[in-house]
């Protein structure tokens, strides 16, 4: 691997996982993708083409993951568990059956009315939302130390007759105390 390459995966690291790791598993909605998910793609030995962005310097690497790989690329999608807690649940308006004028999906929208974590998530289905197409949302974070803002998509198409993570990607920005902010993009390809 270039050496510019292991530069922008060790940066792009740094940025997923330099926020506070939650130990806390509840069992909700994103925690049961994110183990699902790692678990079909290990199973099917899926590969991945990742398009990294970081401020001006882009890069391309193929892979073929382990499990521990997978489970880390998965954890930045378990932050969007925070719309489930019980201290952010009741601050959610949803709206189900709006159309997504890109498609045929419909949407079901859960938008948050006063500040929290994750502002708003989208999910995208075909005719029943047990044929989850897309997932969209965005993951903010402040503290002393730095604020992050992150939009998050998860796309899924169908294999062996079940909805399997075909896409994801991760654009935002980072802001760490006394420097200035880092703009990135990752984009990841699944091939099964």
């Amino acid at each position: 691997m270039r050496k510019s390459s292991v530069f922008l995966v060790l940066f792009f690291g740094m940025i997923c996982f330099s926020c506070e790791k939650q130990t806390r598993r509840a069992d909700t909605f994103f925690d049961s993708l994110a183990t699902a998910s790692t678990g079909f793609l290990v199973k099917q030995k899926a590969s991945v083409r990742k398009e990294v962005t970081i401020e001006n310097k882009q890069d391309t690497i193929q892979l073929q993951p382990d499990s521990s790989f997978w489970a880390n690329d998965m954890d930045v999608f378990r932050q969007l568990a925070a719309f489930q807690k019980p201290s952010y649940r009741d601050l959610y308006k949803m709206e189900d059956g709006l159309k997504d004028h890109q498609s045929n999906l419909t949407i079901r929208q859960f938008t948050a009315t006063k500040p929290t974590p994750v502002p708003v998530v989208r999910f995208f289905y075909h005719q029943h939302f047990n044929q989850l197409k897309k997932i969209e949302a965005e993951y903010l974070e402040e503290n002393a130390l730095y604020s992050t803002s992150r939009h998050l998509i998860m796309e899924f198409e169908d294999v062996e007759g079940k909805p399997a993570l075909s896409y994801y990607s991760m654009n935002g920005f980072q802001k760490m105390i006394l420097n200035d902010s880092t703009h990135y993009s990752v984009h990841s390809y699944i091939t099964y």
